[in-house]
């Protein structure tokens, strides 16, 4: 995902996300997925996408530098936003 920004905390608004994911080959089954379903990686702490998504236990938000291989098997999707800048940090490691 390019960007994932949220001016204010609204379930409505990740949920269109959620829908859009969807619709991409391959991720169909995260809107029917009961748990587990997607781990969404940040590149950086952001409350307004973390209180968006806590409405929908089968998907988990958090930092991409606290991701682990246990988030990765956990779970049937990865969404990483902004990639660049996210993927930048496992290169300084």
């Amino acid at each position: 995902v390019d960007s994932l920004d949220f001016a204010a905390p609204k379930a409505a608004e990740a949920r269109e996300v959620i829908k859009s994911l969807s619709g991409i080959k391959g991720y169909e089954r995260l809107t029917t997925k009961k748990v587990n379903t997607a781990f969404i990686a940040l590149p950086k702490k952001d409350k307004s996408v973390e209180k968006s998504f806590n409405n929908f236990g089968n998907v988990e938000v958090g930092e991409i530098r606290n991701l682990n291989p246990l988030h990765v098997l956990n779970y049937k999707y990865l969404v990483i936003a902004n990639p660049k800048e996210s993927l930048a940090h496992f290169e300084t490691k």
